[in-house]
C-alpha cells in the first residue's frame, strides 16, 4: 500500500493548558502522557489533502511567479501559518515534539527555501543525542521551497526533534517538519505521516507571514494559498473525481467541508459518496471570483464514518469538471447538544470525574473516601486550585468546598463517597451527590458556573476555596466585594454583605466568582498563606470559618438552607456587570441559561406615570445621570441603573461603548429622564435632557445624519450615517416627541426646539437623498451610509454596502408615522414597500440547531409553501441574497460562510412582514 495514499495533517500546538505546564514544568509535562493534553471538549477535525488520495486529472503545485518577486521575497507557498526565519548564526535551531506510536526508523523531512549563496546546513538532534546532518542545498528562485530528509531512528512515545544550523548563515527559512513512518503496515492499515508546523514548535526568530502581492491576485495563473503540497485540477468533464481514503479512530458523525478556489463564472456540482454511498448528489461549488480566494463549502447533512477505513468520492457532474479542490476536513458533529459533559479519569495520579463545562473544566475527586474539587481550569488552561501534592509542610492543601473535618476536601479521607445524580452524565447539567456520615452535598455543574446544595448537615460547615488565583500565586492576586474595591487578601473579614467576591489577577483573562446565600452572621476568611521559608502557597477565601487570628473556627453555617455558586466570569466584565452577574446566579442557582440581573432596560418606560414620582424612579435617574459623558452622550451595553462604584463602571472614550447611539444608547436615558423630569420638575433632570439634546444637535452631520459614535472614533464603520439596528431612526423618533408638543416634552425651551425642528428636517432630508434607486425605481436603503456623498458605505467586514431587508423595515415605519407627508415622502413609502415584496424569499425555510457549544447553527432548506423570509443583505444591482464571512468575499448561497457566522450573525429574518400586511395597509388606508 502506498504511502502517500493518506496524508493526515496535524498543526502540532499545544493547547493554552499544556503551554502553561510547559513553561512553568516542563521537565514533568514531557513525562506526562500527550492525551492528557490533546482531551478536549471536542474532538479535532481531520484535514486530508486532495492530493493524497486518487483522482483524474493532475496535481497543480503553482506558486506566485518569480519575475514579480524580484524586490521581495514573499514565500508564499509555506503552509500552515507561516515559516521559520532563523537569526544568521551558528547554533540557531528549530524544535518541534513528535509523539511516536511505535520505536524504530523514522523518515525525517524539512521543507525549507534558502536562495542565498552560503551553504546552510543543519544537524538534527533527537531527544539531545546528535544526529545526522542535511545539506539543505540552495534553492533556485523564490518562492519555490525545497526538501531534504533523512532517516532517523525514534522511541515510543515522546521525541524532542531539533534541527541545528551549522553556520554562521543560520538556517534556511523553515515551514515545516515532516515525520513519517517507516515500518510494514497491516493488512488495511495506513502508515501515519504527520506535518508538524514550524511556527507551532520551539524556535528561535521570527515567524514570517508574506504572502502574494496583490496585484497579481486577479491573475489565472499563480493559485497561492493552497495547504500541502498542491491541490487537485480535474479534467473538464463529467465524472472527473478526487477520492481519499484514510482512518478514523471513533465511528461517528462528522461534517464534511472542502476547501476549493474557482475564478470562472459557472457552478461546478459534485455528486459526494462515503464508503460507496450517495450521501449528496450535487454539492454546488460556486464561484470564488479570484484563484486566489480559497474558501470552504460545507455540506449541511452530516456523513456517517466508521472506525477504521473510509473512502470520500466528490465526482463532476457538469461538463467543466469540478473546482480546483486542496483538502477535505472532517469536524466531529456533537452526539448532543450537552454543554456540561462528565467522564471519569485519572488526574494528578488518583480516580476523578471530569467535568467539562463552557467556562472551564472541574476535576472533582472519588475515590478512596475523598471528594470535593481537586482542580479548576478556565478557558486559558489556569487552574485556580491546583491540588496536585500531597499535604504537608510546604505542601498543597488546595481544594474546594472543603466544608469541614476533610468533608468536602481534595486529598483528605473523610470517608465519602460520590454518586453520579440519575446517572445523567451530559446535558444541560450534571449532578453529584457526596455523602459521610455527616454529611451531603450536592454538586450541580452548569454551562457558566458550580452550584454547591447541603441535603444533611449535622453540625456547622463552611465553604472555604482554597486557590492560586489564575493559576500561579503571586503578589498582585486581589479579590473585590460588593463594594468594588480592590483588596489583597489578609485576615478576617468584618462579615462581609452580600455575602460574595471575586478573584483576579492582572495577567488573568478571567475572574473568578464565589458567592453565598442566604446571608448570616457567620464568620467569613481572607488569608493570604506565606509559608515559613516565604512561599506564597495559596489566597484563602471562607464563608464560616474564622481567620488566622482566631484559630481557623467554622461555626455559624448550619442546616440546609444555604447555596454556594463558584465560576468565571470574563476579567473585561467591569464591577457592575459582576454584581449584576452574581446576583442572578444567587437568585436561581440551580437554573440552566441564568442571564445578567439588569436593572436597567428599556421596560422601565412603560411604566405608569405615578411611578415616574417614586423614589425608585428617582434613584435610578439619579444613577443613570452619573454615566452622562461631558459630551452629553450615554453609553451603550451598560446596566445604568447601577450607579458606578468604580471608574471601570463608566465606560471610557474610545472604549467602544462611550458616547452612542447603538444599541438603545443615549436616546432611551434620555426618554427615561424626560419622565423623570417631567414628573419631579427637578432642575437636575432637565438639565441632563437638555445636554443630551445639545449633544444629537452636534452629532448630526451637515448632510443629515447621524454616526454610531460621537465625538468620531476615526474608525470608518463606526463614523458612518448609522441606520443599522435602528440608531439614528431612534434619534428621529426623540426629537419628534420634542416637537410635537407631547407634553411629557413640555419643559423643553423654545430655542431647543426650535433646533430639534430643523435637525429632523435634515435627517428627513438625508433618508429621502440616502434612499437607493435600481434603474431609476426606489428601493431601500443600506444599513450604514457615506457621511458626505449618503453613497451605500461598508460597515463591518461581513456588512458591505447593499440593500437591507431589516435596516429598510424602521426607516418605512418612520416615514409612515408623519402625520402630513409629503409627495416625495409617499413616493419613498410606496417604493421600499414595493421592493419589499419583491425581494421576499419563497420557496425556503430556516432551519437552526443549538450545537454542543451552545452556539445556534442555520441553514436553508427547500420549501414549496416557505414564505415570510427575507435576507439581511441584497446586492446592490441584482437584488440577490448576500452572505459574508469576516473575509469580505461576496457569496450567494448561505452554506458558503463559516460556521462561527451561520451561528453569530443574523442573515435572515422575517423584519418586514408585519408591515407589509399590517402596517402599510392601515396606512394606506389613510393616504
Amino acid at each position: 500500500m502506498s504511502k502517500r495514499q493518506n496524508e493526515v495533517v496535524f498543526n502540532f500546538s499545544a493547547p493554552k493548558f499544556m503551554q502553561i505546564h510547559l513553561r512553568n514544568h516542563i521537565v514533568a509535562a514531557v513525562a506526562l502522557p500527550c492525551a492528557m493534553f490533546v482531551d478536549s471538549f471536542a474532538a479535532e477535525p481531520i484535514i486530508v489533502e486532495a492530493e493524497s488520495g486518487d483522482f483524474t486529472g493532475w496535481v497543480d503545485k503553482h506558486s506566485c511567479w518569480h519575475n514579480v518577486m524580484l524586490t521581495d521575497e514573499p514565500h508564499s507557498t509555506f503552509s500552515g501559518s507561516g515559516f521559520v526565519d532563523t537569526p544568521n548564526e551558528v547554533g540557531s535551531f528549530i524544535e518541534v515534539a513528535y509523539d511516536a506510536l511505535w520505536t524504530g526508523p523514522h523518515k525525517v523531512t524539512v521543507r525549507y527555501t534558502h536562495i542565498k549563496p552560503d551553504p546552510r546546513p543543519g544537524q538534527l538532534w533527537i531527544n539531545g543525542v546528535e544526529g545526522p546532518v542535511l545539506e539543505l542545498p540552495q534553492n533556485k528562485a523564490l518562492p519555490a521551497f525545497n526538501r531534504d530528509s533523512t532517516v532517523v531512528d525514534l522511541e515510543q512515545g515522546r521525541n524532542l526533534i531539533r534541527l541545528v544550523a551549522l553556520n554562521e548563515g543560520g538556517l534556511g527559512n523553515t515551514d515545516y517538519i515532516k515525520v513519517a513512518e517507516l515500518r510494514e503496515v497491516g493488512e488495511g492499515e495506513l502508515p501515519r505521516i504527520q506535518v508538524l508546523e514550524a511556527e507551532d514548535g520551539l524556535h528561535e526568530g521570527k515567524i514570517d507571514h508574506h504572502s502574494c502581492w496583490n496585484f497579481i491576485a486577479e491573475h489565472e495563473g499563480p493559485h497561492t494559498g493552497f495547504t500541502g503540497e498542491g491541490y487537485v485540477d480535474t479534467d473538464n468533464h463529467v465524472g472527473s473525481h478526487v477520492e481519499v481514503r484514510f482512518n478514523v479512530a471513533d465511528a461517528g458523525e462528522y461534517r464534511l467541508h472542502a476547501r476549493y478556489v474557482h475564478g470562472k463564472p459557472d457552478t461546478r456540482p459534485a455528486e459526494v459518496s462515503v464508503n460507496g454511498e450517495v450521501v449528496d448528489p450535487s454539492l454546488k461549488f460556486t464561484p470564488t471570483e479570484h484563484w486566489t480566494h480559497w474558501t470552504y463549502k460545507e455540506m449541511y447533512q452530516s456523513v456517517s464514518l466508521a472506525a477504521g477505513e473510509n473512502v470520500i468520492r466528490l465526482s463532476a457532474t457538469g461538463p467543466e469538471g469540478l473546482a480546483n479542490l486542496d483538502h477535505l476536513k472532517l469536524i466531529p458533529v456533537s452526539e448532543s447538544n450537552a454543554r456540561v459533559r462528565l467522564s471519569e479519569v485519572q488526574w494528578a495520579g488518583v480516580g476523578c470525574y471530569k467535568i467539562e463545562m463552557e467556562m472551564g473544566t472541574a476535576y472533582f475527586e472519588k475515590d478512596n473516601g475523598v471528594s470535593g474539587l481537586k482542580s479548576l481550569i478556565d478557558n486559558e488552561g489556569n487552574d485556580w486550585i491546583a491540588s496536585y501534592m500531597p499535604p504537608g509542610p510546604n505542601g498543597d492543601f488546595r481544594g474546594f468546598p472543603n466544608s469541614v473535618e476533610n468533608f468536602g476536601h481534595a486529598g483528605r479521607d473523610s470517608g465519602s463517597t460520590t454518586t453520579i445524580v440519575d446517572g445523567v452524565t451530559e446535558g444541560e447539567v450534571v449532578i453529584l451527590e457526596s455523602s459521610n456520615e455527616t454529611f451531603t452535598f450536592q454538586y450541580h455543574f452548569l454551562a457558566d458556573r458550580i452550584a454547591v446544595k447541603v441535603l444533611k448537615s449535622e453540625g456547622d460547615y463552611c465553604f472555604l476555596l482554597e486557590s492560586v488565583v489564575g493559576g500561579q500565586a503571586d503578589e498582585e492576586d486581589y479579590f473585590v466585594t460588593a463594594d468594588g474595591k480592590k483588596r489583597i487578601p489578609s485576615g478576617e473579614f468584618d462579615d462581609i454583605t452580600p455575602e460574595w467576591l471575586y478573584l483576579g489577577d492582572p495577567k488573568a483573562k478571567n475572574f473568578l466568582f464565589l458567592a453565598k446565600t442566604p446571608e448570616d452572621d457567620a464568620p467569613n476568611e481572607n488569608h493570604r498563606q506565606i509559608r515559613p521559608n516565604g512561599m506564597h502557597n495559596m489566597d484563602l477565601y471562607s464563608f464560616g470559618r474564622t481567620g488566622r487570628d482566631r484559630g481557623y473556627k467554622t461555626f455559624g453555617m448550619s442546616g440546609n438552607e444555604h447555596v454556594c455558586v463558584i465560576g468565571f466570569a470574563p476579567a473585561f466584565r467591569n464591577h457592575n456587570e459582576m454584581t449584576a452577574l452574581i446576583e442572578a446566579y444567587l437568585e436561581k442557582a440551580f437554573t440552566p441559561g441564568i442571564k445578567d440581573r439588569r436593572l436597567w432596560s428599556n421596560r422601565l418606560l412603560k411604566n405608569d406615570d405615578s411611578w415616574f414620582t417614586s423614589a425608585e424612579a428617582r434613584a435610578i435617574a439619579d444613577s443613570v445621570i452619573q454615566y452622562q459623558s461631558p459630551q452629553g452622550g450615554w453609553p451603550k451595553s451598560t446596566d445604568l441603573a447601577r450607579p458606578p462604584l468604580t471608574i471601570g463602571d463608566i465606560p471610557q472614550p474610545g472604549s467602544g461603548r462611550a458616547n452612542s447611539f447603538d444599541n438603545d444608547a443615549t436616546t432611551v436615558p434620555m426618554e427615561f429622564i424626560a419622565k423623570v423630569a417631567d414628573a419631579t420638575g427637578e432642575e437636575a433632570y432637565i438639565d441632563s435632557f437638555n445636554r443630551g439634546l445639545d449633544y444629537l444637535f452636534a452629532a448630526q452631520y451637515e448632510t443629515g445624519g447621524w454616526p454610531q459614535f460621537w465625538p468620531l472614533r476615526g474608525d470608518k464603520y463606526y463614523s458612518r450615517i448609522t441606520y443599522n439596528d435602528g440608531a439614528m431612526m431612534r434619534v428621529m423618533e426623540l426629537l419628534k416627541y420634542v416637537v410635537s408638543g407631547d407634553d411629557t416634552y413640555g419643559f423643553v425651551d423654545a430655542s431647543r426646539k426650535d433646533r430639534a425642528r430643523a435637525a429632523l428636517e435634515l435627517g428627513l432630508e438625508c433618508i429621502l437623498k440616502s434612499q437607493i434607486r435600481q434603474n431609476g425605481k426606489l428601493t431601500g436603503w443600506c444599513a450604514q451610509h457615506h457621511e458626505m456623498t449618503l453613497e451605500p458605505a461598508w460597515a463591518r467586514a461581513y456588512e458591505p454596502p447593499s440593500l437591507s431587508g431589516e435596516e429598510s423595515v424602521g426607516v418605512v415605519r418612520y416615514l409612515m408615522s408623519i402625520e402630513d407627508p409629503s409627495a416625495e415622502v409617499v413616493e419613498a413609502i410606496e417604493g421600499a414597500v414595493a421592493w419589499l415584496k419583491a425581494v421576499e424569499m419563497k420557496g425556503v425555510r430556516l432551519e437552526s440547531a443549538r450545537r454542543g457549544d451552545g452556539r445556534t447553527e442555520r441553514w436553508l432548506v427547500e420549501d414549496p409553501e416557505g414564505e415570510g423570509l427575507w435576507a439581511r443583505f441584497y446586492e446592490l444591482e441584482t437584488n440577490r441574497p448576500l452572505y459574508l464571512d469576516r473575509d469580505s468575499v461576496f457569496r450567494y448561497d448561505f452554506s458558503e460562510i463559516g460556521y462561527e457566522r451561520r451561528s453569530g450573525y443574523g442573515y435572515h429574518g422575517d423584519w418586514p412582514a408585519k408591515l407589509l400586511k399590517e402596517e402599510y395597509p392601515k396606512w394606506k388606508a389613510k393616504f
